[in-house]
């Protein structure tokens, strides 16, 4: 089963249409607690960590680019490793910021069985969010959800090597 969350954003999100790429392990670091409970929520309480240990976190975010003023400040963010001197961006990774909500798509498993994931509902609210939002196109003959988000995000990372659209690098 892939790895989907979805999730109401409780602090404010800038109107912003930047995508930043950050390092593999960096995406996998904030994504997961405490960086995570304190990009989504502006209440130290909800973190559950020290006051101090928060505000070390947010100035950790606040460098990476994620929060400015106390907001979300991306509307995609997408993960990338170095290989052979090259940049790699990271197909099956993706965290983006709609209608007050965050959605995180990661790990995407490589034999998904989608008709009989308990999540497919709501994988599919967020692949259309993004597709609407973002405005990637897919071939019609991609049905099942697992591949259609490869092929958005892959149309993402496409539109970023053809320079269509800007993208922040950026080196944590």
């Amino acid at each position: 089963m892939c790895h989907y969350r979805i999730l109401k954003v409780n602090r404010p999100i800038k109107k912003s249409g930047r995508i930043l790429l950050l390092k593999e392990h960096i995406f996998d670091m904030i994504m997961n607690e405490p960086y995570f409970s304190v990009l989504i929520s502006d209440d130290r309480k909800e973190s559950g960590v020290s006051k101090s240990y928060y505000y070390s976190l947010l100035k950790d975010l606040r460098k990476l680019k994620l929060m400015e003023d106390n907001a979300l400040a991306f509307k995609v963010i997408l993960s990338y490793r170095y290989e052979a001197n090259c940049i790699k961006l990271i197909p099956d990774k993706i965290v983006f910021v709609s209608n007050g909500k965050i959605e995180v798509t990661m790990k995407l498993d490589e034999r998904a069985n989608c008709l009989s994931c308990s999540l497919m509902a709501e994988c599919v609210y967020g692949l259309k969010l993004l597709r609407n939002e973002i405005k990637v196109k897919v071939p019609s003959s991609v049905t099942d959800p697992h591949s259609r988000w490869i092929n958005t995000i892959l149309g993402i990372i496409e539109d970023i090597k053809k320079a269509e659209r800007d993208a922040e690098i950026i080196i944590g």
